[in-house]
C-alpha cells in the first residue's frame, strides 16, 4: 500500500478521509506529486466550497511543506505563481491568521513569490489590519535585499503605509523604524533610492507619545542623517517635535540633542520668513511642512530652557547663532543674556557668537540686557 497522498479523496476538501490524507503531509509528498498537490488545493481556494475548518487545516498542511524547505518543492510552487491563489480575500480571522504563516514561511524559504501582485495583495488585506505580523514578514524578506530581481513592491509598502506602524493600539513602532535604519545602512541600492522617504517616514512616527518609542525615532534619525548629510540636508526637519520633546519629554531630550548636534535647521529671513530647504520631489510620503519663523524661535526658547541645565543645548545655540538671521532672532527676547546657560561662561560663550554679526552690534547696543 502506497504511503503517497490520494489527491482523489482531498479534491471535495472535506470528510474524513481528507483529514487523514492532509494529516501526512509532507511526508506523503515527493517530486511527482508535489505539483498536483499544489493544483488540487488551489483549485479548493479558488471554488470557494470548502468549510473554514477545512481552508485552515489546508493552508497548516501548506505551511509544513514550504517550512519543509524542500527545494524541488519550493521551486515548483515558485514557478507556478501557486500563491496568488492563496484565499486572500477571506474575512475569517482563522484564515487569516494561517495564511499569514504561510507568508511568514514563504518570506523565510520563497521570497522570490512576493511579486507585486502578491504585495499588492499583501497591502489590500494585511497590512492596516495585522501591522506587527506584516512588519515581520516584510522584515525577514528585507535581510534577503542582494538576492532579490525586484524587492521594490513588497519594501515600498513600508512607506507608502507608514501610519500603520505608529498606531497607539499596537507596539511596533520602534520594530519598523530599526528595520527602515537597517535597509538604509546594509544596501547600498535601498539607500540611494530610498532613504529620503525613511527620513520623513520617521519623522511620522514621532507623534508618538511613547517615550522608549521617541528616543528610538530620534535615534534612528541620527543614523539616517550620518548615512547621506547632503541628501538629508535637504530635506525638512522635524521642528515642531524637537521643540515639543526638549521642553516636555526629559527622558527624550537627550536623543533630540544628539539630532540638533548634527543637523541644525537654517533661517532665511529673506524668504518669505521661512527656513531655507531646497526641496527634493517626493511623491510619496509627504514631508512634513514647512515651518514658520515662529516655528524655530519656539525651537530657540526650548533650547534656551534646556540650556539652564544641560551644556549641550547651549553648544547647539553657538553653533546656530553662527547664522546671522538665527542670531537676530536671538536678539529679539534677549532675557537669555541675564541666565545663567548653564554657566556665566557658557552664557558668554553665546553672546560673543551673537556680537560677531557686526550688522547686529547696533542692535545689542540699545538692549536693556546689555
Amino acid at each position: 500500500m502506497s504511503n503517497l497522498i490520494n489527491l482523489k479523496k482531498g479534491e471535495k476538501g472535506n470528510g474524513p478521509d481528507f483529514v487523514q490524507e492532509l494529516a501526512g503531509v509532507p511526508d506523503n509528498l515527493n517530486e511527482s506529486n508535489i505539483e498536483s498537490f499544489y493544483s488540487t488545493i488551489s483549485d479548493i481556494f479558488q471554488r470557494n466550497e470548502a468549510s473554514e475548518a477545512s481552508l485552515v487545516r489546508i493552508l497548516i498542511a501548506l505551511y509544513k511543506v514550504i517550512s519543509n524547505a524542500n527545494e524541488n518543492f519550493l521551486n515548483v510552487y515558485i514557478d507556478n505563481n501557486f500563491v496568488l491563489d492563496l484565499p486572500f480575500e477571506s474575512k475569517s480571522k482563522s484564515i487569516q491568521t494561517q495564511l499569514l504563516n504561510v507568508l511568514y514561511a514563504l518570506s523565510t524559504h520563497a521570497p522570490l513569490v512576493f511579486n507585486a501582485e502578491v504585495s499588492e495583495k499583501i497591502d489590500n488585506y494585511f497590512i492596516r489590519e495585522y501591522p506587527k505580523k506584516t512588519l515581520t514578514i516584510i522584515g525577514i524578506y528585507a535581510c534577503q535585499f542582494d538576492s532579490l530581481e525586484d524587492p521594490w513592491p513588497l519594501l515600498d509598502l513600508l512607506v507608502k503605509n507608514h501610519s500603520s506602524y505608529f498606531r497607539r493600539d499596537i507596539d511596533c513602532c520602534q520594530d519598523y523604524v530599526s528595520l527602515l535604519v537597517y535597509l538604509c545602512q546594509e544596501f547600498e541600492d535601498y539607500r540611494r533610492t530610498r532613504i529620503q522617504y525613511c527620513w520623513n517616514s520617521i519623522c511620522q512616527c514621532l507623534n508618538t507619545e511613547n517615550e522608549p518609542t521617541l528616543t528610538t525615532c530620534y535615534n534612528s534619525l541620527c543614523q539616517i542623517y550620518e548615512l547621506d548629510p547632503e541628501i538629508i540636508s535637504e530635506l525638512s526637519f522635524p521642528i515642531f517635535a524637537c521643540s515639543i520633546h526638549l521642553r516636555k519629554k526629559q527622558d527624550v531630550s537627550h536623543s533630540v540633542l544628539s539630532l540638533l548636534f548634527r543637523y541644525q535647521p537654517n533661517f532665511d529671513s529673506s524668504d518669505n520668513s521661512k527656513y531655507s530647504t531646497r526641496n527634493r520631489s517626493m511623491s510619496s510620503p509627504s514631508s512634513p511642512k514647512t515651518p514658520t519663523s515662529s516655528s524655530i524661535m519656539d525651537l530657540v526658547q526650548s533650547l534656551i530652557e534646556v540650556s539652564q541645565t544641560d551644556v549641550n543645548a547651549n553648544l547647539i545655540l553657538v553653533k546656530m547663532a553662527m547664522n546671522e538671521n538665527i542670531s537676530r532672532l536671538l536678539l529679539h527676547n534677549a532675557t537669555w543674556m541675564t541666565k545663567d546657560m548653564p554657566s556665566k561662561i557658557d552664557t558668554i560663550r553665546l553672546f560673543a557668537v551673537v556680537l560677531s554679526h557686526e550688522d547686529l552690534r547696533t542692535d545689542i547696543m540699545y538692549k536693556a540686557e546689555t
